[in-house]
């Protein structure tokens, strides 16, 4: 039987502090037990059942460190994935401004537009760099 694979609204950050053991303590409150957690220095109450045995907490807390050190893991392994297709776009990206600049049938403003048209948040120097330029060069070509 499959857990459910629910996705919990802790940051990354509160999930690793959550993953540690001794972010966790469970208390006696004269008529149970209370189960804490401490993030970001701070202890704050996470579970109340009373008339609960002591170990009853402890699998408690080793099955949901178990979930959440899963879950930040599943998310860092996507995020590992996103930033790898980030690399895959940019050297396509890349490799399209570079066709671009070595086109000797394009003048330097229809090259400067259609670069701009693939990184329009590039400065002017990355594209008169792209193009084998000076800066001057380009900035009086493109008036």
């Amino acid at each position: 039987m499959e857990i459910s694979q629910a996705k919990t609204s802790w940051s990354d950050d509160h999930l690793l502090q959550l993953t540690d053991p001794h972010n966790h303590r469970i208390r006696y409150d004269r008529v149970g037990y209370i189960w804490e957690h401490r993030l970001d220095g701070k202890w704050e109450l996470h579970s109340v059942f009373k008339y609960r045995t002591h170990g009853y907490y402890f699998h408690l807390i080793r099955f949901w460190t178990y979930n959440w050190s899963k879950e930040l893991m599943d998310r860092r392994v996507s995020m590992s994935r996103s930033i790898i297709n980030g690399f895959d776009s940019l050297y396509k990206d890349s490799k399209r401004v570079r066709k671009i600049s070595e086109d000797s049938s394009l003048g330097v403003k229809e090259k400067f537009e259609l670069i701009k048209g693939i990184f329009p948040e590039e400065p002017l120097s990355y594209i008169a760099d792209a193009l084998n330029i000076s800066l001057s060069t380009l900035k009086r070509r493109i008036r």
